[in-house]
């Protein structure tokens, strides 16, 4: 299983804790969607929506399904190990 360094304590913990299993910390708010789990590009008011023939959302970010593509929706994400 991939370690990554807790943010606040500095020790290794697994990628795939909720918690740093040393300190209880949480991980950082995703960098991407800033923690509301939905895909930025989708959000984003200024971006219009684009719709297939169906009606459905096209997106080449979260393929129409407005989940942010790096937290997988978590809101939350372990930066990356070194």
């Amino acid at each position: 299983m991939p370690l990554v360094t807790c943010p606040a304590c500095q020790a290794r913990t697994p990628s795939a804790a909720i918690r740093c299993v040393q300190c209880g910390a949480l991980p950082p708010v995703c960098a991407d969607c800033h923690g509301s789990g939905t895909c930025p590009t989708c959000s984003d008011p200024t971006i219009p929506a684009v719709t297939d023939f169906r009606g459905l959302r096209v997106c080449d970010r979260c393929d129409g399904k407005n989940i942010c593509p790096t937290c997988g929706g978590r809101k939350r994400q372990w930066p990356a190990g070194k």
